[in-house]
């Protein structure tokens, strides 16, 4: 018997300040039920997968029930009593596929990634009474350097309430030292393959989104999921992370043209965000 093909699709819901993915995919589900009862339901093999994003829901169903999956997202128009509107913004036959169109998306829309970044930065750390900034990475392995990169660089100015750790790669190392400091939040700059472009930056504002689409460059000795959970249960702290897509990890010193950049930049969002808290 032969595969069953299958289609990826990524949706986001507008019109809304905050829409969980799981309440979106419970949504769209109740449009199925709707529109097609159990037995079309059944047919469609639909299924979420996990995303990294907190807004984009990606989700994996049968090639031949794509037209009712689209249909039953243009019929889904309220979550929890409010009114929504979901976008399809990429489909594809295969998940890398999909990553690659859906990140030429976001970069037609929103082309400037780096203020973005600064943005949601911002709000995160809006609450913020004390914050511990972890630089994670290898010296020696090129762009893998951008997070002690931006931390070191961050050093040169004097922040209040403000610790910056360069962890190389061992940030189990301090974890003693960040819970002594009893921080609110905790920033962890990292290089990882996240599916985008050299340099670009993905902010996840949470451990949990750091998932399947999110891997670490360095070999640490404790892999980074585990750190920040553990972290985060021990420091009883917010835990983000700022994961930057690297050009190259070959052994060598400096990083590559556009992660430099983008190192650069961070360090400037990080310095106006920090001197005006």
């Amino acid at each position: 018997m032969r595969n069953e093909k299958r289609r990826y699709l990524a949706v986001k819901a507008e019109d809304t300040k905050q829409t969980d993915t799981r309440d979106l995919m419970s949504a769209i589900w109740d449009s199925i039920y709707r529109l097609f009862g159990e037995v079309g339901a059944s047919k469609t093999s639909l299924s979420r997968i996990r995303s990294d994003d907190d807004e984009i829901l990606i989700l994996r169903c049968s090639h031949k029930a794509l037209s009712m999956v689209r249909a039953a997202i243009a019929a889904t128009t309220e979550i929890h009593g409010q009114t929504v509107t979901i976008r399809v913004l990429a489909v594809s036959g295969t998940l890398n596929a999909l990553r690659k169109k859906l990140t030429h998306t976001t970069e037609k829309s929103n082309p400037g990634q780096p203020r973005n970044l600064e943005k949601l930065l911002r709000n995160w750390l809006r609450e913020a009474k004390k914050t511990v900034v972890v630089g994670v990475g290898n010296d020696l392995r090129m762009d893998d350097s951008i997070g002690i990169s931006v931390v070191r660089s961050l050093k040169n100015s004097a922040f209040s309430n403000v610790m910056l750790i360069e962890s190389e790669t061992v940030p189990e190392s301090f974890i003693e030292s960040i819970v002594e400091f009893s921080p609110t939040h905790v920033l962890v700059i990292d290089a990882g393959l996240v599916g985008l472009h050299p340099g670009q930056a993905k902010f996840l504002k949470s451990v949990k989104r750091l998932g399947p689409l999110t891997t670490a460059v360095s070999s640490h000795a404790l892999p980074l999921r585990l750190f920040c959970e553990y972290l985060e249960k021990a420091a009883n702290a917010k835990v983000g992370l700022v994961i930057v897509q690297p050009e190259t990890t070959d052994f060598g010193e400096g990083m590559s043209k556009r992660v430099k950049c983008t190192a650069e930049k961070l360090r400037t969002s990080l310095e106006r965000i920090f001197t005006k808290s």
